[in-house]
């Protein structure tokens, strides 16, 4: 871990990310912030609602 992630609580912690309501997605973003490598998993069509 380097002097830069270390400062970030979540770093080196990958989140996959199945939601699609406005709470679940939301709180993806603040992990992601925090430092977490996020993965976005959408069905094959595509995202259900707009972002």
């Amino acid at each position: 871990m380097s002097a830069v992630q270390s400062r970030y609580p979540f770093a080196g912690i990958a989140v996959i990310d199945h939601s699609h309501v406005y709470n679940g997605p939301y709180a993806t973003i603040l992990m992601e912030m925090a430092g977490a490598n996020v993965i976005k998993v959408e069905p094959f069509q595509g995202a259900a609602q707009p972002r």
